[in-house]
């Protein structure tokens, strides 16, 4: 038994929620103003609301019922920011898998939350930390992922520069995320979305994604 496979708890809270969920929301009493910042003390500051929110999973899902149709994301919603929204989305385009949203909520309470945290602290990539906490599927990886932003972490999914490593962020990127790029080119993703899968800039995803949009036109002249 894991912390990705264990049986998941009912949240106690379920039972009294009524017909609008909306209800119960803990942003009712603060306002739509700080969920709608783009500096990261904002978003830190609105994140910090949402965590204690008794119905987080009722709004994320409702927010991506609501943005499954467009591309228009705008704000904090469900305990993420429009980016990460959008990561998941394409989560499900390329790996066929959307999180377990009870079973990330259950990863950032006191049981596993401060493991989580030692994890992330030590280096290890996404994976890595889903590994060792008990999950190897694309949905572990991908609940692992929201889990790490619902606690306010980095959730990328580019591996940390290796010791002695000199090359610069894009072009690790480049290199290990190139037929992720290529599939997703060929989805039709912009700039935004190949940022916001890798979790990286928009800047860095446009450099990487030139990288290898130019090794792909190299490999087709050597082939020619």
């Amino acid at each position: 038994m894991s912390a990705l496979t264990r049986r998941p708890i009912t949240p106690a809270v379920s039972a009294r929620l009524g017909a609008r969920w909306e209800d119960d929301a803990t942003c009712r009493t603060v306002g739509r103003d700080p969920f709608y910042v783009d500096s990261l003390e904002g978003q830190k500051a609105a994140r910090t609301v949402c965590a204690s929110c008794p119905v987080l999973v009722e709004c994320l899902t409702a927010a991506q019922r609501q943005e499954a149709w467009s591309q228009d994301r705008w704000g904090m919603a469900g305990g993420l920011t429009a980016p990460q929204r959008l990561g998941l989305v394409w989560e499900e385009r390329l790996h066929g898998v959307r999180p377990d949203l009870a079973k990330a909520r259950e990863l950032t309470g006191w049981r596993w939350a401060r493991t989580i945290r030692r994890l992330h602290t030590k280096g290890l990539a996404l994976e890595e930390i889903a590994r060792e906490i008990g999950g190897t599927t694309a949905q572990h990886v991908v609940t692992t992922r929201l889990a790490l932003w619902w606690l306010g972490l980095e959730g990328t999914r580019v591996r940390r520069r290796a010791p002695g490593d000199q090359t610069s962020k894009w072009q690790r990127v480049a290199a290990a995320h190139q037929e992720e790029i290529e599939r997703m080119r060929a989805m039709g993703a912009g700039r935004f979305d190949v940022s916001a899968y890798l979790g990286v800039s928009v800047n860095c995803g446009v450099l990487a994604t030139t990288q290898v949009n130019k090794a792909a036109v190299a490999e087709l002249e050597v082939a020619a």
